[in-house]
């Protein structure tokens, strides 16, 4: 799957996402600089063939609650 492409980092970056934390907050709780944090969202957005945010957090969704969206 797309999900298994994303390296742990990249999953780290998604589940703070997923938490709904900035970008600022995500690279402080990693101990790694905000622009690494793009980075990695960039890759995300490749691997998983979305185009923002939004879109790469209903795909972590998706895969991890087993093909159906929490709403």
């Amino acid at each position: 799957s797309r999900m298994a492409s994303l390296t742990p980092a990249q999953r780290r970056v998604l589940s703070g996402l997923a938490e709904g934390l900035l970008n600022k907050q995500i690279a402080h709780e990693m101990g790694i600089s905000v622009a690494t944090v793009k980075a990695h969202m960039t890759a995300i957005f490749r691997k998983l063939g979305v185009l923002n945010r939004t879109q790469a957090l209903h795909q972590f969704r998706l895969a991890r609650f087993g093909g159906q969206a929490a709403e």
